[in-house]
């Protein structure tokens, strides 16, 4: 109708500029499955080392629980992508800004849902989906700490897909393929399912160390620095944890996450001005007008 009454409607090829488009998608398309393997590959290969079908099912429930809570860091990522692109562009330091945050939420929120998860997770599996699902309750306790490096990763994956390093990005995540698909096999063999999270968490660990590094020796900075005073915190609760415990699990968990909070609070891991510019970054990603 619109060809008949108005104008007709053809596709003119340019071909050079079809070739430099493809040139940047094709990369990042490739590490989209790549990450994406590294949360559902787990269950495929898993499938006939354990054989019971029960068992991945319970793995299935667990990952897909792991997905639904990493959504919201990954959406904040993607969202802040044009506003990264345009300061990657301008180099006035906000992309990195961007990182250097995200670093170290990783911990905070990887951390607290971590000690939560150790805690409360079976008897909130077992509430809410019933008793029949209390091993991916237990799967649950270990899945949530892999959300550090997911954040990790994905942040690392938006800066450098930012400033332009898509082959680098997509090379990191095959690297952390690698490591997941080799190890799987063995880990699974010995410890069952939670050893398909084991070689999970390996595959993502190599996928975001060597994102970080990428993305550092690209922009000329040490971003490995960034991560260890929340890499301590987060130790050192793990440690409070650890030894109450014994004791009492519930004391214990209530202590790790208090000290995570008041370290990450006292401690100044994101100061007030690093939350006001990641805050002005994200506004500009949403289009809104920055805080007077």
């Amino acid at each position: 109708m619109v060809a008949k009454r108005c104008a007709p409607i053809g596709l003119s090829w340019d071909r050079a500029a079809l070739v430099g488009v493809l040139a940047r998608s094709l990369p990042v398309c490739v590490s989209t499955v790549l990450v994406t393997w590294l949360l559902q590959g787990p269950i495929v290969l898993s499938k006939p080392i354990i054989g019971d079908s029960e068992a991945i099912g319970q793995l299935a429930v667990t990952l897909q629980l792991l997905v639904l809570s990493a959504s919201f860091p990954v959406a904040v990522g993607l969202a802040s992508l044009p506003a990264i692109s345009r300061s990657a562009q301008r180099q006035d330091g906000k992309d990195l800004l961007f990182a250097r945050v995200m670093f170290r939420a990783a911990f905070a929120v990887g951390g607290a849902l971590g000690f939560l998860a150790w805690g409360l997770a079976p008897a909130l599996v077992v509430l809410v989906l019933g008793e029949s699902y209390r091993e991916a309750g237990e799967l649950l306790r270990w899945a949530l700490w892999l959300m550090i490096p997911m954040i990790l990763g994905n942040a690392s994956l938006r800066v450098l897909e930012g400033r332009g390093h898509y082959l680098a990005s997509s090379l990191a995540a095959m690297a952390g393929a690698v490591v997941l698909t080799a190890s799987l096999p063995d880990l699974v063999a010995a410890l069952g399912a939670q050893g398909a999270l084991f070689a999970a968490g390996l595959g993502m660990l190599v996928w975001c160390s060597l994102a970080l590094l990428i993305l550092g020796r690209k922009a000329g900075t040490n971003l490995t620095s960034v991560l260890l005073r929340p890499a301590l915190t987060v130790a050192a609760a793990a440690a409070v944890c650890a030894l109450l415990a014994p004791y009492s699990p519930s004391l214990a968990v209530t202590a790790a996450l208090l000290m995570l909070a008041l370290v990450g609070y006292f401690g100044g891991l994101i100061s007030a001005s690093d939350r006001s510019r990641f805050g002005d970054l994200l506004r500009a990603s949403l289009g809104r007008p920055r805080r007077p």
